[in-house]
Order: C-alpha cells, then sequence, then structure tokens
C-alpha cells in the first residue's frame, strides 16, 4: 500500500463550503461503505465485489469523531457501527471546549480504541470568526473568543499569537491528562511554527 500505514476515512465537507461553485458532490460510497471496503481489503484481501486482491494492503483504519456533535447520541451510534465494520481508532474534529472532550472520550471508552483528539488554533481574529460562522460542527466557547479577541485589542496581531500558544498549550497539557487520549492532533493553517511552542507551553 505504497507504505501507508494508516488511512482516515472521510465523508469530507459538503462542496458548498467549498470555493468552485462547479463542484458537484459524489456519493458513490460514504464513510460507512469506506470503511467497510477498506476492512475487507485488510482483512480478506477482497474488494466490496468480492474480488481477490493480489497483494492485500496492511494498515490502521481510522474514522472522524466530533466532540462537539449535539445530541452527541447518535455521532457515538454511527462511530459503533464503523468500529463494527471494521475500525481501529478515532481521530476527532476539532474540540475546544474540555467538557465536551471529556463527555467523548467517556462515551467512546466502551469501544476500546484509541482516540486521537484534534485542536486547530487559530492564525487570525478573521480567521476565528470565519470558522465559527462557517465551519459545520465547530463549538468555540464564548470565553476562549473573548481570551483571543481581549488579546488582539490589547497587543495587536503578537499579543493574539501569544494568547493563542497560552490557550492551546493549557488545552493540550489537560487534554494529555484526560483517560483515554492516545494522541493529540494539533491542526495548524498555513502557520505550523506555532507548533513546537504550543507543545514548549504544554510542557510548563
Amino acid at each position: 500500500a505504497l507504505g501507508i500505514k494508516n488511512v482516515l476515512a472521510l465523508s469530507g465537507d459538503h462542496t458548498t463550503v467549498g470555493d468552485d461553485p462547479r463542484a458537484k458532490p459524489v456519493y458513490d460510497i460514504d464513510s460507512t461503505n469506506l470503511v467497510e471496503l477498506l476492512s475487507r481489503m485488510v482483512d480478506d484481501g477482497t474488494d466490496l465485489k468480492g474480488n481477490k486482491i493480489d497483494h492485500p494492503p496492511k494498515f490502521n483504519i481510522g474514522i472522524a469523531g466530533n466532540p462537539n456533535a449535539d445530541p452527541l447520541e447518535p455521532e457515538i451510534m454511527k462511530i459503533e457501527r464503523k468500529i463494527g465494520l471494521g475500525a481501529d481508532f478515532i481521530q476527532t474534529q476539532a474540540v475546544y471546549d474540555l467538557d465536551l472532550a471529556k463527555k467523548f472520550l467517556e462515551e467512546t471508552s466502551k469501544f476500546n480504541v484509541p482516540v486521537i483528539i484534534g485542536i486547530a488554533p487559530f492564525k487570525s481574529m478573521s480567521m476565528m470568526e470565519w470558522m465559527v460562522k462557517n465551519v459545520p460542527g465547530i463549538v468555540v466557547p464564548e470565553e476562549l473568543q473573548h481570551r483571543l479577541k481581549s488579546a488582539r485589542e490589547k497587543g495587536g496581531k503578537e499579543g493574539f499569537l501569544n494568547e493563542n500558544i497560552e490557550i492551546f498549550g493549557e488545552l493540550v497539557k489537560n487534554l494529555r491528562g484526560m483517560p483515554g487520549v492516545r494522541g493529540i492532533h494539533i491542526m495548524t493553517i498555513g502557520f505550523e511554527w506555532v507548533i513546537p511552542k504550543i507543545i514548549e507551553r504544554a510542557n510548563q
């Protein structure tokens, strides 16, 4: 499988979220069908139609989970179905609320699979405001928004970025201490240099 060890099976966002009005969604298979396909390839050495694969791949199958889902129960049911079809680990959407993360971890602990929590620092005020308004399934607590807005007003761009490091360093530190967390995925868009600074803050 070209050295690929892990595959994250996603449906992806609807085309209306993108920037090309000509794009059209494709519904040949959804993320659940994709998990089933990957599982058959790995475990049975066949495709969905039962055709044998000469050199079956060996990789771990990941699925997405959204701790921000409200209500959470349907999200847990979808996760349970995918794990039943062969998923090996869960990687979450960006989470900013520790209580939501804790509840999600409690609900998924019965599945006994690794959970990687996702977080997504904000490069700028405009990015934060855009994500809050436009990204489905994202919940950014008012307190966190207020801290970043206040830092931007008092210290400009530098103040905003410093507060970012402080907030997400705290978040990583707290998440690492939660039962069930097997990793943290720090998702940055165009400012990867902030990752070591966040980790450094988390280690203090």
